[in-house]
């Protein structure tokens, strides 16, 4: 019985490729010649753009998909590594920080510290396991030329003078070991900056991406600051929505293959509705809004007092939690 192609899990780019050769049926892209699966050579090629070992992507694929009872999920959410904030409250409030393999969207106006977020979250995803962090990396895919070296560089040098002070002040003989590899050029040197200024480098960069962690393992966070913009010069709608399926298909496989945490963020958008008053809601419709797990939409109070509402959080009611920008990144909110 032949197996249409449809039904695999195969991304819409390489779907879509596939068909144009002709390809309708798993058999027409594979043939099984004395229990010895082999690829066609037009197909092999094709889907070597997706993966360094064809055969084995394609056995994955056919493979049927593994089943989980309930309670080996539970343990599964309770074991994910967190990247915290430097804000407690916050902290507190995401169960403990930024979670690995899952997609964490911030929402905001220009200015609501969104930008800010994901500089502090570079410099934290590479807190040294002696002081229960996950000794990372992060790479930063910029959209809109918010990457700031200088401002990134206050961030990390305050976490450093801050893991100092509790390895000092602890005695800790394994804290004051991880200090010697752990210094602001060490953080500098882990975070990979990728600048991409239109819809076709973003796509590139996130198909890039699988084979950049392969061989960069340490990683554990990629950021994307932002989704918004680039998107904005596509003037089909159709074709905006399919893009942004396609990333964010790519996203979800590469957050649960590689075990890294993927934090996009989101510009807001007026919605306009008939008897309603307008409001600002996050850009990109309610289809994106479901495909991501987290989203936190922030908001300014004043010139470093700040405000985080959760828009999806399955976990916790939603709240405002409020938090500060300084000279040394995100901090608690100190009451006078």
């Amino acid at each position: 019985m032949f197996r249409p192609l449809c039904n695999l899990p195969l991304p819409r780019l390489l779907s879509s490729k596939l068909r144009e050769l002709g390809f309708m049926y798993c058999d027409d892209v594979c043939i099984d010649r004395n229990g010895k699966p082999i690829l066609d050579p037009i197909a092999e090629k094709v889907l070597r753009q997706w993966s360094d070992e064809p055969c084995t992507y394609w056995k994955e694929l056919l493979a049927t998909p593994a089943t989980k009872n309930a309670f080996s999920h539970l343990q599964d959410e309770c074991d994910l590594g967190r990247i915290e904030t430097f804000c407690r409250s916050l902290d507190e409030y995401m169960d403990g920080g930024v979670p690995l393999q899952r997609i964490t969207e911030f929402s905001g106006a220009p200015g609501s510290g969104k930008t800010q977020m994901c500089l502090q979250l570079c410099v934290d995803v590479q807190i040294p396991r002696a002081f229960c962090g996950l000794e990372g990396q992060a790479v930063f895919v910029d959209t809109c030329s918010g990457f700031t070296v200088s401002r990134l560089s206050e961030i990390a040098e305050a976490c450093v003078n801050h893991c100092s002070m509790l390895a000092r002040d602890g005695l800790n003989q394994n804290m004051l070991q991880a200090m010697k590899h752990f210094s602001k050029i060490s953080i500098l040197e882990n975070v990979f900056h990728v600048l991409c200024l239109t819809h076709v480098d973003l796509m590139a960069s996130i198909i890039y991406l699988k084979k950049f962690l392969s061989k960069h393992k340490q990683v554990r966070l990629i950021v994307i600051d932002s989704i918004t913009f680039p998107l904005q010069t596509i003037d089909n709608s159709l074709q905006r929505v399919s893009l942004l399926y396609d990333l964010m298909e790519n996203l979800r496989t590469i957050a649960s293959e590689f075990d890294v945490a993927v934090v996009v963020t989101n510009n807001l958008t007026t919605k306009v509705e008939t008897g309603k008053e307008s409001s600002l809601i996050p850009a990109l419709g309610e289809s994106f809004g479901h495909s991501v797990n987290y989203r936190f939409l922030l908001g300014r109070m004043s010139d470093s007092n700040f405000v985080c509402v959760s828009g999806k959080n399955l976990n916790k009611s939603s709240v405002t939690v409020p938090f500060q920008i300084t000279r040394s990144g995100i901090r608690e909110v100190q009451n006078n």
